[in-house]
C-alpha cells in the first residue's frame, strides 16, 4: 500500500512538471519579458532600499558609521538598472539569454545579502539571507529544477562567504540549517505558485482546442483545418507535399428534407468517424462547411493509397444507416501535391477536381495534379483533342505567335487549364472526347468560372 501510494505521488509530480514544463515552453515569450522587467524593477527598489538602510543605521544606530565602500552595491544595481533600460533589445534576445542574466542577478544580490549578514550578525545566525529565497520563488518563472540549482548556488555561495570571513562552524551550521528549511518551504511556495500558472494554462489551452474543434463531428473547423494545413505545406521538405481531398455530399439538402435535420446530423457525425478510421494520425482532418469536409494526406502519398481511401470512404458511407436512411454518397475532389503548391493553389486544383467529380454523375472521385508552373514568355493556347492532324491544323492557323499545350485525353486537360488559366490566351476543346461525354464535359465548363473568362472553340464547329 505504501508503494502505492508513493507511486501514486510520483505520478502526480510528473503530471504537475510536464504541464509546468509545457506552460513554460508555450508562454517563453511572455514569461521572458517578465521575468526581465522584474530585474528592472528589482534592480532600483533594491537600490533604494539598501540606501535607505544605510541612512536609516546611520542616524538611529550609535557607533554606526557610514563608509562610503557601503555606497557600491546601490551604485552598482543603479547601473544594472540603466544598462537593462538601455540595451533591453540586445539582453532579452532569447530565453536563455534571461535566465544566464537573472541567474547573475540573483547571485549577486544574494552575495551582497550574505556580506550585509555576515557583517551585521557576525555572532548569530542570517536573518536577511532566506528572504532571497523567497523572492526568487515569488518572482522568477522557469523550469522548477533551475530555480531550485539557483537556490542551492545561493547556499553554496554564502557557504564560501562565512568561510572566507572567518565564521564560527556552528553558526554556519545553525544558518545551513535554516537555510535548508526556507529553501524547502520557498520550493513549495514556488511549486504552488507554478501549479496556478499551469492551471489557467491549462484552462486556455482546452478552450483553444475547443475553439479549433466542429463540436459535432470533433474534427477540426475550417479555420482550424486552413491553419494546419498551411502550417504543414510551409513546412514540408524533400517532395513530401501531400494530397488535398475535398468531399462534399451529394444532394445533402434532400438528405435534411426528407429525414429532417437530426438524421443529417448524425450522418455526418457518422462520417467523421468514417474519416477519423480511415486517415493516419498525421493527416489532417477538419469539417469546413455544413456537409464539406477536407483531408490533407502529409507525406508521400502514392497514388494507389489514394485511391484506396476514396473508394473505402465512399463504401462505408454507402452502408451507413440512420434508422430507415440510408445509400447516401458523397463526390471527391483529389489534388495531388507533386511541385509544393501553397493552400489557396492546392485548394482551387482540389476543388476543381471536384466539380469535375460532379459533373461526371457525383458518388466518385477524380485525382488531379499539381506541376511546377513557370511564367511562360508567350500566352498559352490550349488544344484538347484526340485527333492529331487536328492539333497540327490549329497550330498552324494561330501561327508562332503561341504557346501550345496539347491533350488528347479530357480529364488531363481539365485539369492543366485549371492550372494554366492565368496566362491562357483561349482554348480549342473538342467535345469528342474518348474518356468523358459532351454533355459531361459542358456541365462542367458551364459550373467553372475560368471558362467563362477565357474564349472556349468547338473545333467540331469553327474548323
Amino acid at each position: 500500500m505504501e508503494l502505492l501510494a508513493i507511486s501514486s505521488y510520483l505520478d502526480a509530480f510528473m503530471d504537475h512538471y510536464h504541464e509546468a514544463e509545457y506552460f513554460i515552453s508555450t508562454k517563453k515569450e511572455t514569461i521572458k519579458e517578465t521575468n526581465f522587467d522584474i530585474l528592472r524593477r528589482a534592480s532600483m527598489l533594491l537600490c533604494w532600499l539598501l540606501l535607505a538602510m544605510a541612512v536609516i543605521f546611520w542616524l538611529f544606530f550609535d557607533g554606526y558609521s557610514l563608509r562610503p565602500v557601503q555606497l557600491v552595491p546601490p551604485v552598482l544595481l543603479f547601473a544594472f538598472y540603466k544598462l537593462t533600460e538601455k540595451y533591453r533589445q540586445k539582453l532579452t534576445g532569447t530565453f536563455e539569454t534571461v535566465r544566464l542574466l537573472a541567474a547573475a542577478f540573483y547571485l549577486s544580490v544574494a552575495l551582497i545579502v550574505a556580506i550585509y549578514d555576515l557583517r551585521m550578525h557576525p555572532h548569530t545566525a542570517a536573518v536577511f539571507l532566506p528572504m532571497v529565497f523567497f523572492a526568487l520563488a515569488a518572482l522568477y518563472v522557469d523550469n522548477v529544477f533551475v530555480v531550485l540549482t539557483m537556490q542551492v548556488l545561493v547556499v553554496a555561495e554564502y557557504a564560501v562567504a562565512a568561510i572566507a570571513v572567518g565564521r564560527r562552524w556552528s553558526l554556519i551550521v545553525q544558518d545551513m540549517t535554516i537555510f535548508l528549511a526556507a529553501v524547502i518551504v520557498a520550493m513549495f511556495c514556488y511549486w504552488v505558485i507554478l501549479g496556478i500558472y499551469t492551471e489557467d494554462s491549462r484552462e486556455e489551452r482546452s478552450l483553444k482546442e475547443e475553439s479549433a474543434v466542429d463540436l459535432l463531428t470533433g474534427l477540426l473547423n475550417k479555420m482550424s483545418f486552413e491553419r494546419e494545413a498551411k502550417r504543414y505545406l510551409r513546412s514540408s521538405r524533400n517532395d513530401e507535399y501531400g494530397a488535398l481531398l475535398i468531399i462534399d455530399f451529394d444532394n445533402f439538402k434532400s438528405i435534411n428534407d426528407e429525414h429532417g435535420h437530426l438524421v443529417g446530423d448524425t450522418i455526418l457525425k457518422k462520417f467523421g468517424d468514417i474519416l477519423t478510421k480511415n486517415f493516419r494520425e498525421s493527416d489532417i482532418i477538419g469539417r469546413v462547411g455544413g456537409d464539406e469536409f477536407m483531408v490533407l494526406m502529409t507525406g508521400d502519398v502514392p497514388d494507389g493509397i489514394i485511391a484506396k481511401k476514396c473508394s473505402d470512404i465512399q463504401h462505408e458511407l454507402y452502408i451507413s444507416k440512420v434508422g430507415d436512411a440510408g445509400g447516401f454518397s458523397c463526390s471527391i475532389g483529389v489534388a495531388v501535391n507533386h511541385a509544393g503548391f501553397d493552400f489557396k493553389s492546392i485548394y482551387r486544383l482540389a476543388d476543381d477536381a471536384l466539380y469535375e467529380a460532379k459533373a461526371r454523375g457525383k458518388a466518385q472521385y477524380i485525382q488531379w495534379f499539381s506541376q511546377e508552373i513557370k511564367k511562360p514568355d508567350k500566352t498559352i493556347v490550349y488544344i484538347a483533342t484526340p485527333d492529331k492532324q487536328l492539333r497540327s491544323r490549329i497550330k498552324k492557323v494561330l501561327g508562332d505567335g503561341y504557346l501550345f499545350m496539347e491533350s488528347e485525353k479530357a480529364s488531363k486537360a481539365l485539369n492543366e487549364i485549371s492550372l494554366y488559366q492565368q496566362y491562357l490566351e483561349s482554348v480549342f476543346f473538342d467535345y469528342n472526347m474518348p474518356d468523358m461525354s459532351e454533355s459531361v464535359l459542358r456541365k462542367y465548363m458551364n459550373s467553372r468560372p475560368v471558362f467563362s473568362q477565357i474564349p472556349v472553340h468547338d473545333v467540331a464547329k469553327e474548323l
